[in-house]
């Protein structure tokens, strides 16, 4: 009897980065990583800021790439005025 079987593919893992940038503040930093996206499909990138919130904690972001994209064009256009 031959049983019909779903297999599924795994999800490609996504290659470990991790990266802290510094702040002015000697206290506050921001750490961007790799995951990924919910099928595994695609790499996701993922920003932790720190909260100075009532809540505190972290306030996490997920960009796309077309996202971190348009951020490295936003910071570059503010670092290149005047």
């Amino acid at each position: 009897m031959k049983s019909n079987l779903l297999q599924m593919k795994s999800a490609p893992a996504v290659e470990p980065f991790h990266c802290t940038v510094e702040t002015l503040e000697p206290d506050v930093n921001f750490a961007i990583q790799a995951v990924a996206n919910e099928d595994g499909t695609d790499c996701i990138c993922l920003v932790d800021l720190p909260n100075q919130g009532p809540r505190g904690g972290l306030c996490r972001a997920l960009l796309a790439r077309e996202h971190v994209d348009a951020l490295i064009a936003a910071l570059n256009a503010w670092n290149a005025r005047p």
